[in-house]
């Protein structure tokens, strides 16, 4: 019995010590980041009955931002930059940006570019969630959403290891995800998970 106890204590060990553990405990994992996005939007299609397709990440310069790697997409309305830690593995900071387009107009054009972009922009804040479950992703929507109605302007909360930071200022909605382990200690949030409390289903961020 002895010995048995003994080898489970050293599997425990070697599973902490494992690449997929540590990844767990540091941050979102860019690879599990893309697809997840993918996923996601498969999750979107099914329930909206459209047909996206992920968009293209750019890997930016990582010279211009002391070797941390960078992915972007770039856009009129969304916007997005994924920043790698030092091991250029990890997510360190993650923005999107989506911004209503001047002149829009219900059933226009730029009107369809911003449900689309909406959606992408879903798709990509639900990939920064780290559960299996779609559905349990999307609830980090439905909080985002109810948390920057009405006529607050700013929302906060904490997605495992990432403290989330929504603001909306004009027609521009950013969300902000940073790594609380690079964060100093006054300016790491205490740890929560997010309400879908007052949701307002089919909202769009901004």
């Amino acid at each position: 019995m002895k010995r048995l106890y003994a080898l489970c204590v050293l599997a425990a060990l070697l599973m902490l010590a494992a690449p997929g553990a540590r990844a767990a405990a540091n941050g979102r994992s860019y690879d599990d980041f893309v697809n997840s996005y993918a996923e996601n939007l498969s999750f979107i299609n099914q329930n909206t009955g459209r047909h996206l397709l992920p968009l293209v990440l750019a890997r930016g310069s990582s010279d211009a931002d002391g070797g941390h790697r960078i992915y972007q997409i770039p856009g009129d309305v969304l916007t997005a930059s994924i920043r790698l830690d030092a091991t250029n593995d990890e997510i360190e900071s993650c923005m999107i940006v989506l911004t209503s387009p001047q002149g829009m107009t219900y059933g226009g054009s730029l009107y369809n570019d911003f449900v689309i972009s909406g959606y992408h922009s879903y798709a990509l804040l639900m990939a920064m969630h780290p559960d299996s479950d779609p559905l349990k992703r999307y609830e980090l929507v439905e909080a985002v959403n109810a948390g920057l109605g009405g006529e607050e302007t700013m929302f906060q909360t904490q997605v495992g290891l990432y403290r989330l930071t929504c603001t909306r200022v004009d027609t521009a909605a950013t969300l902000l995800f940073e790594n609380t382990l690079t964060l100093s200690p006054e300016d790491a949030p205490e740890t929560g998970e997010p309400s879908d409390e007052n949701a307002e289903e089919g909202g769009y961020i901004g």
